[in-house]
C-alpha cells in the first residue's frame, strides 16, 4: 500500500499498513492487532487509516473499518482527503453488501450503516458498545 507510506495513522505518525494488510491472510491475529494499534488509537485516526479502509472491508475486518469511520466523523481527526473519497465511500457501500458472519462483523456493519446514512451520533454510540459486556449482561 504505497500511498499510505508517508501518511499518519492513529498515533499521528507515518504508518504503512500494506505489510500488515497483506499478513491478514497468513496470521490474522498478529496482523489485526498491529492494524488496530496503528490505524486507530483512542478515537484517533489519520489519512493512513482512511487509505486502509477499502482493504479492511475487502478482508472482512468491518469493525476496524467502522471504528475508523466513526473516528473520521468525530470532528477531531483529519478530513478525508478528496483524492481518497471515491474509493473510501465505495468501500463503505461494499461493506453494506456483506453478509456478517459473527458478532464483531455485525457490529461493524451496523456502525457503518448508521454512519453512511447520516447517523454519526448513533454510529459513535454503537462503536462505544462492548459486545462481550452487553452479551454477558443481557444475553
Amino acid at each position: 500500500m504505497e500511498k499510505s507510506r508517508h501518511l499518519n495513522g492513529g498515533y499521528q505518525v507515518p504508518y504503512d499498513s500494506g505489510p500488515a494488510l497483506n499478513k491478514l491472510k497468513i496470521s490474522r491475529e498478529e496482523a489485526i492487532t498491529e492494524l488496530w494499534q496503528n490505524l486507530y488509537h483512542q478515537g484517533d485516526a489519520g489519512p493512513a487509516s482512511y487509505v486502509a479502509v477499502p482493504a479492511l472491508v475487502e478482508a472482512g475486518e468491518l469493525l476496524l473499518a467502522a471504528a475508523i469511520e466513526a473516528a473520521r466523523n468525530s470532528g477531531s481527526n483529519p478530513e478525508l482527503p478528496e483524492s481518497l473519497r471515491t474509493e473510501y465511500d465505495l468501500a463503505l457501500k461494499q461493506a453494506l453488501g456483506c453478509n456478517p458472519k459473527d458478532e464483531e462483523q455485525h457490529l461493524g456493519f451496523y456502525i457503518i450503516h448508521a454512519s453512511i446514512n447520516g447517523q454519526a451520533r448513533l454510529a459513535k454510540a454503537l462503536h462505544l458498545l462492548d459486545i462481550e459486556e452487553i452479551i454477558n449482561e443481557y444475553g
